[in-house]
């Protein structure tokens, strides 16, 4: 395809579209991730010496659980990610 031509043209703003609409799930996958690590912190920060001991007993069990972060599967089978964008666009 010659690169001055009107099909050169379309074929690049299809390309920058589609990559648009799989970087936009894969970053805020990443950021959901990446911000679901920080639960465990938060919630431990909170001021629980002074509460209730079944407040802190759920507290313990919510820290338990929020342990592995939040991650988003496509189909089921792996991870949307930033890193699987690159992946999927070094094709």
């Amino acid at each position: 395809v010659d690169r001055s031509s009107f099909e050169f043209f379309y074929l690049v703003i299809y390309q920058l579209s589609m990559f648009s609409l799989l970087l936009v799930p894969c970053w805020f996958a990443s950021e959901l991730t990446r911000k679901s690590e920080n639960i465990p912190i938060a919630a431990y920060e909170c001021s629980w010496p002074d509460a209730t001991q079944t407040f802190k007993k759920d507290l313990i069990y919510f820290i338990h659980r929020t342990q592995k972060p939040m991650e988003l599967l496509a189909v089921g089978f792996f991870h949307i990610s930033v890193e699987t964008f690159v992946m999927v666009s070094e094709f």
